[in-house]
């Protein structure tokens, strides 16, 4: 904005949209003591477009995943591929192609890798997990709307600002220099410290949507428009996974 003369020096600033979405009904099922975590693949290349170290970055951050990714499977958990975009397909079969070439055994731990083409699909899949690690700035937003604890591996302060206000800020990692053995560490920290985590997330959430139903409050007032009966937040109801 100031990039093009508008002086946003006392505006306000507010979460996503997207926290405004329902959340898909339906929990971890509890009835089993398994643990299932959400793990965001990204075909991630390098912020810069065309750069000239893309294919080593992209195949340096497979390699962390699949590293980490077979440690979660030796440890018997459940992992549920999650993506964002449709480019992110072939990041999850060169990865299942990795872990399944690394020789180790994983007997009764399962890799479900479904497709999803949008945030509610997203969302269908986070609540089948516990835990959640990932990069996508969405796979983010949606782990934390359904009150998963989350591990950020990001490429941009957005993400980092998310956890700063959910509780999560030790989980902040970048995704060109994450170090495998560091989140292996948190992770087991993560789990111990899950119901606390869930509640922490809870309470930032809440407030986030409270915020945008302020917004949307004030949208309305400048717009003369009438404010909506129901209390909820009126707002899109789908919205495509990035």
């Amino acid at each position: 904005m100031k990039g093009i003369g508008l002086d946003v020096t006392h505006d306000p600033v507010y979460c996503d949209l997207a926290f405004a979405l329902p959340v898909p009904e339906g929990d971890r099922p509890g009835a089993t003591d398994s643990v299932a975590v959400g793990v965001g693949i990204m075909a991630y290349r390098g912020w810069e477009k065309n750069g000239k170290d893309e294919e080593a970055i992209y195949r340096t951050y497979l390699e962390k995943m699949s590293d980490f990714v077979s440690w979660l499977l030796a440890q018997g958990l459940e992992i549920r591929l999650l993506t964002g975009g449709v480019e992110d397909r072939k990041a999850v079969g060169d990865l299942l192609e990795m872990v399944d070439g690394t020789g180790k055994n994983h007997t009764g731990s399962t890799i479900v890798a479904e497709e999803m083409s949008s945030l509610h699909d997203l969302m269908r899949q986070i609540v089948q997990t516990d835990l959640v690690v990932t990069t996508r700035y969405h796979n983010v937003v949606c782990a934390l709307m359904t009150g998963r604890p989350t591990i950020s591996l990001g490429y941009a302060e957005k993400n980092d600002e998310l956890l700063m206000q959910t509780g999560l800020a030790e989980f902040r990692h970048h995704v060109e220099t994450f170090d495998v053995e560091v989140l292996k560490s948190q992770f087991s920290s993560m789990l111990e410290r899950r119901s606390i985590l869930e509640r922490e997330v809870r309470r930032g959430v809440e407030i986030f949507r409270a915020q945008l139903a302020e917004q949307e409050g004030l949208l309305r007032e400048r717009m003369g428009l009438i404010a909506p009966d129901r209390g909820a937040i009126s707002g899109p109801t789908q919205m495509t996974a990035v």
